[in-house]
């Protein structure tokens, strides 16, 4: 039992290091999308939907729209379909397709033109966005007519990244850990788009 109990505990820390892991190249990740967003001119807005789309594996359950009372519609077949039936009907039934996270892809793009955060939680929204927070600033920029010396964006998105394995109290004393991703990308705002001090 002795045995039993500390392999659980090796395997769950080792589950919960490689959830960390994961989620800290997915936070580089973020960062490279909102120092792309910011590089172009995009206002602060389009920014953090940018970093905050790039972050959604990080970002727990969704919450908006709510897919709780969502019933697949192979329900109703298990227990009359074989399953070779079952597999020919998920294969060529059209509403087997329109699943939560089929129609979540379209709620993507209707997030990422939404005018402003009350509009964009209406459209999408997860358990963990509020744990992330992004920055994205520009140095170099041109002061007059001055020419910059290499303007680069320098984006860095943190989160508190919740730990939900079991056991995790026995590595941390904590139900977070800090973690942060940074990117630094050259700005090509006189090329696209300015974002006017927004």
């Amino acid at each position: 039992m002795l045995t039993i109990f500390v392999l659980c505990l090796l395997v769950a820390g080792l589950y919960q290091l490689a959830l960390i892991f994961a989620a800290r190249d997915i936070l580089h990740h973020a960062a490279r999308s909102a120092a792309r967003a910011r590089a172009v001119g995009f206002n602060s807005w389009m920014v953090e939907k940018c970093a905050r789309v790039a972050s959604i594996p990080n970002a727990g359950k969704m919450l908006t729209p709510d897919t709780s009372s969502y019933i697949s519609p192979l329900a109703d077949f298990i227990g009359t379909f074989t399953p070779g039936q079952l597999w020919d009907y998920a294969l060529t039934n059209s509403e087997w397709e329109k699943t939560p996270y089929t129609n979540e892809v379209d709620d993507i793009g209707r997030y990422l033109g939404s005018e402003d955060s009350q509009a964009g939680s209406a459209i999408l929204d997860y358990q963990d966005w509020d744990t992330i927070t992004h920055q994205a600033d520009v140095s170099g920029l041109p002061v007059g007519d001055a020419i910059p010396l290499n303007p680069q964006v320098h984006a860095v998105v943190k989160q508190d990244f919740p730990m939900r394995v079991p056991l995790r109290g026995a590595f941390w004393g904590m139900d977070h850990v800090t973690l942060s991703g940074e990117c630094y990308m050259e700005a090509h705002y006189g090329q696209y788009i300015d974002d006017q001090g927004l």
